[in-house]
């Protein structure tokens, strides 16, 4: 069997002219609000989820009261007297108002940690209003222009 012979293959587009690349449209106002709203809308959820995560550790106060319990009980049955049971009942409160300023400060970090939550949504919440009400004036602006352009003014008179 003889070798088929091909011709050779001409390349597309040969003996056409050259087609001139156009720029790339503009990205069209709502693709840039959808972008924007995401961007938002990110920005918001990072900003959370940053303020959020600290309050996971969440420390145990029963083991520490269960401390200061025991480590006044074996005072007292070591303790021979009354002054020395006061003694001991003194540095029992101590102890307990070491723990009770400790859950305080915890419960202040936890309110701050909350109303910073809430101005994370509010502010991203009103940003994301904003966008949308620009985008439907930008949306408005682009029918009302096109709308005229039909009807056959100008575009600088838009």
């Amino acid at each position: 069997m003889a070798p088929v012979q091909r011709e050779p293959a001409q390349p597309v587009g040969l003996g056409q002219p050259p087609v001139a690349r156009q720029p790339a449209p503009e990205p069209r106002p709502r693709d840039v609000f959808g972008t924007l709203k995401i961007v938002i809308a990110a920005l918001g959820i990072v900003a959370a989820v940053l303020v959020w995560l600290p309050s996971l550790s969440v420390s145990d106060h029963a083991s520490d009261i269960t401390t200061v319990r025991l480590s006044k009980n074996l005072n007292d049955s070591s303790a021979s007297g009354a002054p020395q049971q006061a003694v001991v009942a003194g540095w029992a409160t101590v102890d307990y108002l070491e723990l009770a300023a400790t859950q305080l400060d915890e419960s202040h970090a936890e309110q701050r940690r909350q109303s910073t939550l809430l101005f994370i949504g509010i502010a991203t919440g009103g940003a994301l209003v904003l966008v949308a009400n620009l985008e439907r004036r930008a949306r408005r602006r682009g029918k009302n222009s096109e709308g005229q352009l039909r009807r056959g003014s100008s575009p600088a008179s838009a």
